[in-house]
């Protein structure tokens, strides 16, 4: 179950990205993948069966690939370009 999981977000991580260079929406995007994985949280305790912990957990690893790469841009972009380049030297 946990590794379907993880193949999810390691999939979206690839086409957050993508979808957040191409309309540059990182904060929205970033934004609403901490909601998904905000919402999945409940629900995985509040499940009775494993289908519903198998569905939050994917919810939950869903919001958290969608994020990613998105507040990864938004961090990066925030860096002053002198400071980027120290980094690398570093």
């Amino acid at each position: 179950m946990d590794g379907f999981a993880q193949a999810t977000q390691n999939i979206v991580q690839g086409f957050s990205g993508t979808l957040s260079d191409k309309l540059q929406k990182r904060k929205s995007i970033a934004l609403a993948g901490y909601l998904l994985a905000a919402i999945a949280k409940p629900l995985m305790g509040l499940s009775t069966v494993w289908q519903g912990v198998f569905g939050a957990r994917l919810l939950d690893r869903l919001g958290a690939g969608s994020r990613a790469a998105p507040r990864d841009a938004l961090i990066a972009s925030s860096v002053d370009e002198n400071d980027q380049r120290k980094g690398l030297r570093a």
